[in-house]
């Protein structure tokens, strides 16, 4: 079984990489209001910095935008 991927976001104040997190983490920021789904974030294998509402790890209920219907 590979390792978790260990997920990197931009500090808000310095712009500067912050992280590393787990994915867990990075839902629990989410659902605390710390970290919102159209904030960039960046993990092995990705190329470029990714908004986390358009990772396949955060798709979900959890990473919807508001007034999404299926």
């Amino acid at each position: 079984m590979g390792q978790e991927p260990k997920w990197y976001f931009p500090d808000r104040n310095t712009g500067e990489p912050a992280g590393p997190l787990t994915q867990e983490e990075v839902q629990t920021r989410i659902l605390a209001g710390t970290l919102r789904v159209d904030e960039f974030v960046w993990a092995e294998p990705l190329e470029e910095w990714t908004r986390i509402n358009a990772c396949p790890e955060f798709q979900g209920s959890l990473c919807r935008p508001p007034g999404f219907t299926p």
